[in-house]
């Protein structure tokens, strides 16, 4: 699976925009967690 996501850049891309803005999320519903270290 990391093969294939260095293989294809753009999935790696997609799938860390997802995740970001997962993070994001979770952040938002508990802002008294860090998250900017």
């Amino acid at each position: 699976m990391l093969i294939s996501n260095f293989k294809n850049p753009k999935r790696k891309i997609k799938l860390f925009a997802v995740h970001y803005m997962n993070c994001t999320f979770l952040a938002q519903k508990h802002p008294e967690t860090p998250t900017n270290d």
